[in-house]
């Protein structure tokens, strides 16, 4: 199975439509035959292809065979260097980020300068 993460796609004002997914999204059923439609980096409509309308101006993007799972946000970080924390959770679940964290790390001072 094949998961697809749609992603912001800033300056994108075309709207695109991923369609013939199978969609699974955060609350409700799955949708066979899924269509979701994105413009301007969000998602503006997910629904069955019998409920979801298209202009003529959408791209489409076929995704027959694809699984679509929207709202699903992958918050993994190494941002102050987590020291293992983010990734020894399932033999130490009592190890928290903040204990590890380097005030002085070079990634958190990249980070604090890109905001």
């Amino acid at each position: 199975m094949l998961f697809l993460f749609v992603c912001s796609s800033y300056g994108q004002t075309r709207p695109t439509a991923f369609i013939n997914a199978r969609i699974i999204p955060v609350v409700g059923q799955p949708i066979e035959q899924g269509i979701l439609l994105v413009q301007n980096g969000r998602i503006t409509a997910v629904g069955d292809a019998r409920t979801v309308r298209l202009s003529a101006d959408v791209e489409q993007i076929d995704m027959q065979g694809k699984t679509i799972m929207p709202g699903l946000v992958d918050s993994h970080s190494h941002i102050g260097e987590g020291a293992g924390a983010d990734g020894s959770n399932p033999i130490q679940p009592e190890v928290r980020l903040l204990d590890s964290l380097n005030p002085r790390a070079p990634s958190l001072r990249r980070a604090r300068q890109a905001e």
